[in-house]
């Protein structure tokens, strides 16, 4: 029945945005009674809380699915961005960037979420910086500041995405993001 819940909630989320979203609505949506809502989210905070820690396992397991061939490490990079284009703008990210924007004016939301999505990135960053290292760039630095950039890139080419721009201009512009994180590894290989 959580996991009904947590699913839901991303549903609403993604589609209708934060402020639609309430727990009257998720358990409408998840075919549960009220109560049994209440019983494992106490509040709307609660169960946004949950939904982000959620979305980052349902993440997590995608970026643990990439695999890097040893002879050709440099891949990783092309099925990192595809995998995380694809998470960003489905409903996962969708969800994820509804529940980032809504803590500007819910201070109980921020509460929450902000300390997780800070320790979500911490581990990203690590995970980021063991692939870079595998495909012969140490740089912890580089690392993080690509980790960031296309965080930052993918997160907005999916809301433009959303609001209407087209698929084949946002894959220009991973294309283009590729190219440069791989001229900074090779760069960064040299260091």
């Amino acid at each position: 029945m959580r996991a009904r819940l947590l699913e839901a909630a991303i549903d609403c989320l993604s589609r209708l945005g934060y402020a639609a979203t309430s727990t009257i609505l998720v358990a409408d949506v998840a075919r549960v009674s009220r109560g049994a809502m209440l019983h494992h989210f106490a509040s709307k905070t609660a169960l946004m809380g949950a939904v982000f820690e959620h979305i980052y396992t349902v993440h997590t397991d995608a970026y643990a699915r990439i695999e890097v061939p040893r002879d050709r490490p440099l891949e990783w990079l092309d099925r990192l961005f595809d995998t995380a284009w694809a998470l960003f703008r489905g409903p996962t990210g969708l969800a994820q960037s509804e529940l980032l924007l809504a803590t500007r004016a819910d201070p109980e939301l921020a509460a929450v979420v902000l300390p997780l999505h800070t320790a979500i990135l911490a581990r990203s960053a690590d995970g980021h910086a063991a692939a870079f290292a595998a495909a012969g760039c140490a740089d912890r630095a580089l690392s993080d500041t690509l980790l960031k950039t296309n965080v930052a890139l993918l997160r907005g080419l999916a809301m433009d995405s959303a609001l209407g721009m087209p698929l084949a201009d946002c894959q220009q512009v991973i294309d283009a993001a590729k190219a440069q994180a791989r001229a900074a590894i090779r760069a960064g290989r040299g260091a």
